[in-house]
Formats: structure tokens, C-alpha cells, sequence
């Protein structure tokens, strides 16, 4: 009789936080629970609202309500559990029923719950998921102990206080002082270059990898990719909450995802280009997209765009053909990688586009 193996592979709970997508406050306060999460960055941000904002009203989307788009979002991100971040948004986005206690913990808590010290404890753990403290622990003890050869820098950006762009791109741990010790094992781990978010640090993150609080929540996570993956440029207005949640939804996706602050992108254009080369050297198109958020002004998206082109030997074609019809700019038509049918999954329709 042939030998029978078997391999079991943990993976961190995913977590569905509901939010009113004009919510910037606990869209950020969302974004700083999950860097301090194994697998933080991961965790869905669901939209409940009644009447979608203007920046999420295209055609294709006008006879659904939403309800029916909180509905489409859980079922294609399946959360093990959720976390509101006001009370009864559950019932608000028709998922009432998500309450009821089939198991002997919860499995709907609120935001202010998520990280709650028991038992007059100055410090607090989370209830849902595991903690990256535990992560950064075992970081240390088996490779920042030693000395490295190729030692990495890592660095930690300050956040600015009129937009989420530092939780959005790099990570911000909460100032709450029941969860600081989570920020100090960071720093205890990896001696970080406390920077402020400019272009230059974006430089130092995705083109040489430096170390930052959200990189740490995928430690050890297998992104299953493959060839026809290709690189997806995300434009977006860091000050609104709406492009926050594509964004962060976004990195769901198989597709590597580059987050392009719009104020940033004719300052990193040079550097776009040349990484877009070095993606795929022998395709004078290109086979990156790049999408814009629907929020961005058309002098905004033009601005955007205007670098792109000098890649694409024909002139990008704007699209729509995501959840909520972002603005996909195109470099080949083979690069569509099943639009329609995510779209299907999420909202129940064809897609239109």
C-alpha cells in the first residue's frame, strides 16, 4: 500500500471590517489594527452605505443597492469573522443574520473591542487573529539575532495628519498605550529609520525593500502568482476614504500592486518608467495596467497617465471593470486576466464593460 502524506499549512483569520466608506477617521483607525496583525494587510475593508458616494456611480452599478454590494463583498472575500466600526453596521448592510452566536466565541465585535485590555492589564491582545508581536518574536529568534550579511534596512514613516497615506502604504501601529509595546518590538527588531512619507522613502520601500509594519504582517504568507500577474499600478488621493478602501481591497488581488500617491507621480514618473522596463524588458508596450481611482479629478487622472504613455506604443484606453468601476488603463488586451468574471462574483451580474 502506497505511503499517504499530508501537509497542513496554517493561515491568519480573515477579518471583514464594515465601514462607512466616508469614514476616513475608522478607515485609518481600520488600517492601523491591521499592522498589528499577522496577515493585517489581507483582512477585506467592506463598504456599508445606502447611497454610494459620487465617486462610485457608474452605470453599471445604478440598479444595486447597497446592501447588495456589502452582500457581493462578503461573498467573494469569505471573512471568518467580522468587525464593525460602529456599532449595527452588520444590520445596516443586511448581514443581521452574521450575528447569530454558533460558536462558543463571537464572531462580530466592534472596532473599540478588537484590541480591549481584560482585567485591568495595561497592555491589551487582540480578540480576533494573531498578534504580529508573536510574529516579530520569532523574527528575532531565528534571523535578526544573528548578524546578516545582506542586512536590510528598514525604516518606520510618520504618519501626516489630513490623509491615511503612511497606513495605506507603508503602516502605522495604533498610539493607544495598551498596544504600544507592539511598536517597540518592531523597533527592537529591526532598528528602523524613523522617515517622514515622502517620495524618497517610496523609493526605498518598493524599489529596495526596506522593511516596514505592513511588509511584516505577510511574514512567512505564500502570495500564490503567476506569469500573467502582472504588475498593477494603483493611483489614488491618499485623503480619501473611498480610494483607501480600492486600495486596500486591491491587495487582495494575486496581482503585485504598486500604490502611487497622485501628488507623488511626476516625481516617481522616472522611476515607474524604469521599472516598468525591468518588469518586461522585451515588450516595448508593456504589460503593466495602471488604474486610477474614482475619485481622482480629470486633471488629476490626466497628470497620471501623462507619464505612462511614454511606455505604451499605442495610447492606454481607459476601462471600467472592477467593484467599483475604477479606471483601468490597459497596455494589451490579454491583460483583461478575468475582469468580468470577478465582477460576476462580487455583484451577480455580468459585467458590462
Amino acid at each position: 500500500m502506497p505511503d499517504i502524506s499530508a501537509e497542513i499549512q496554517l493561515r491568519p483569520t480573515r477579518i471583514g471590517f464594515l465601514v462607512r466608506p466616508t469614514d476616513l477617521a475608522s478607515v485609518r483607525a481600520i488600517m492601523r489594527a491591521c499592522a498589528c496583525l499577522w496577515g493585517g494587510t489581507y483582512n477585506p475593508i467592506i463598504p456599508v452605505f445606502k447611497r454610494p458616494p459620487k465617486e462610485w456611480k457608474p452605470k453599471i452599478y445604478e440598479r444595486f443597492k447597497g446592501s447588495a454590494i456589502a452582500k457581493g463583498y462578503v461573498r467573494f472575500f469569505e471573512p471568518d469573522v467580522y468587525v464593525e466600526a460602529k456599532a449595527d453596521l452588520l444590520e445596516e448592510a443586511g448581514l443581521g443574520a452574521l450575528r447569530e452566536q454558533h460558536a462558543l466565541h463571537p464572531q462580530v465585535i466592534t472596532l473599540k473591542e478588537l484590541f480591549e485590555s481584560e482585567g485591568g492589564r495595561k497592555w491589551s491582545e487582540p480578540e480576533f487573529g494573531l498578534n504580529v508581536h508573536d510574529v516579530l518574536v520569532h523574527i528575532y529568534k531565528t534571523e535578526q539575532q544573528f548578524v546578516r550579511r545582506d542586512k536590510r534596512e528598514s525604516v518606520l514613516v510618520k504618519p501626516e495628519r489630513r490623509n491615511a497615506l503612511t497606513e495605506s502604504v507603508f503602516g502605522v501601529y495604533p498610539t493607544s498605550p495598551d498596544v504600544t509595546y507592539i511598536q517597540k518590538a518592531y523597533t527592537d527588531v529591526y532598528k528602523p529609520e524613523k522617515v517622514a512619507a515622502n517620495p524618497a522613502t517610496w523609493r526605498r520601500v518598493f524599489l529596495k525593500r526596506a522593511e516596514t509594519p505592513l511588509r511584516v504582517t505577510r511574514y512567512g504568507l505564500d502570495t500564490q502568482r503567476y506569469w500573467y500577474h502582472d504588475l498593477l499600478l494603483f493611483v489614488f488621493d491618499p485623503s480619501r476614504a473611498t480610494d483607501l478602501i480600492d486600495l486596500w481591497n486591491l491587495k487582495l488581488e494575486p496581482h503585485p500592486v504598486l500604490p502611487i500617491p497622485v501628488g507623488w507621480f511626476e516625481a516617481l514618473a522616472d522611476d515607474i518608467y524604469e521599472l516598468l522596463k525591468a518588469q518586461h524588458p522585451n515588450s516595448p508596450a508593456g504589460t503593466a495596467r495602471a488604474i486610477t481611482a474614482g475619485s481622482m479629478s480629470c486633471a488629476s487622472r490626466t497628470t497620471a497617465i501623462g507619464p505612462l504613455r511614454l511606455y505604451c506604443r499605442s495610447t492606454p484606453s481607459i476601462a471600467r471593470g472592477r467593484v467599483w468601476g475604477w479606471g483601468a488603463i490597459r497596455f494589451r488586451s490579454a491583460a483583461r486576466d478575468g475582469f468580468s468574471r470577478r465582477l460576476t462574483k462580487i455583484l451577480g451580474s455580468p459585467c458590462r464593460c
